[in-house]
């Protein structure tokens, strides 16, 4: 079945926006330079401040081995996980008591928090439109991206 589903190119991941990641582009923290593999190539992987190697990062990887024909079977959706949703529309630290007590309620009431971030109709998010727009703009990949770099972490925010 799976192997059937790979072949038909049918196949679906669920993960986190990989420019969180603490490694996605390219760059050199301790002059807090981030750059995309193209720009880093342009500089020979030479930080431009400092002159010393850059750490590579994932995307430089994944863009080297594109250059040699390989390519995904599969379909990756993105999402922000709902602590860290409900963070960034309270204005609150993601593990604050007012964040996880709406957390929990929004669980205890609507399902599961994959089902929340997936699969809930917008429609039947009327109780909490503040969340039912976040939703839209990430289901819809409208989100603003930091990518994390050189050890430090990346950033989603709506």
């Amino acid at each position: 079945m799976i192997k059937a589903a790979l072949e038909k190119g049918s196949v679906s991941t669920l993960d986190l926006f990989p420019e969180a990641g603490k490694y996605f582009f390219d760059g050199h923290r301790k002059c807090n330079l981030s750059l995309s593999p193209k720009e880093a190539k342009h500089v020979n992987n030479l930080c431009s401040r400092c002159h010393k190697p850059l750490i590579l990062g994932v995307l430089h990887r994944v863009e080297e081995l594109a250059d040699k024909g390989r390519s995904a079977a599969t379909h990756c959706c993105h999402h922000v996980p709902l602590l860290d949703l409900l963070s960034q529309l309270l204005g609150y630290r993601t593990h604050s008591k007012k964040v996880f007590l709406l957390y929990e309620e929004i669980i205890s009431k609507i399902g599961s928090e994959l089902y929340i971030l997936h699969d809930i109709p917008i429609e039947k998010m009327s109780e909490y439109p503040q969340l039912a727009r976040a939703l839209t703009k990430i289901r819809g990949g409208h989100v603003s991206k930091e990518p994390g770099f050189d050890g430090k972490y990346g950033s989603i925010t709506l």
